[in-house]
């Protein structure tokens, strides 16, 4: 019996090494995979009033204009992407406002760059003319419902 009460104990602790190593891998490789990002940001402003431009959508594209990612500005006209390091362009968008496009050089750390101050769009559209028709269909039928008390009676 003294024999295999010290190799359950070996067991038990390659077990727990085994584990543990495990573990540190695990989080370890995501912590290595976290850090091959980084953060493009910035914030959008109205160029004549200097408001921020809540919910303005900004679009990441690659070099050869495919879309890599997108988001909205917050409430304060920011945004913060993530991103594989490399060169970029940035497409933001906004109703009633002309778009505007940044080239963003190489981005190889987390890079704010800039505030950027979007031009309303002041051509008007066309009258728009809203058609409907409608029709009103009756039906006549008889409506029956059955109670409790009803099938009492019955």
């Amino acid at each position: 019996m003294t024999k295999i009460m010290p190799m359950k104990i070996q067991m038990c602790e390659k077990w727990k090494v085994l584990s543990s190593l495990i573990i540190i891998m695990f989080l370890g490789g995501n912590t290595v995979f976290a850090q091959n990002t980084v953060e493009i940001s910035g914030q959008v402003k109205d160029k004549t009033t200097k408001e921020n431009l809540s919910f303005c959508s900004v679009v990441i594209l690659n070099n050869k204009d495919s879309i890599i990612t997108g988001a909205v500005t917050n409430e304060k006209g920011y945004f913060l992407i993530p991103v594989m390091p490399g060169n970029y362009k940035v497409i933001l968008s906004f109703v009633g406002y002309f778009s505007d496009t940044i080239s963003t050089g190489s981005i190889q750390s987390a890079k704010f760059i800039g505030v950027f101050k979007m031009n309303r769009n002041s051509e008007m559209m066309d009258e728009v003319t809203v058609k409907s028709n409608a029709k009103e269909n009756t039906i006549d039928k008889d409506v029956q419902i059955v109670t409790d008390r009803s099938e009492e009676h019955s």
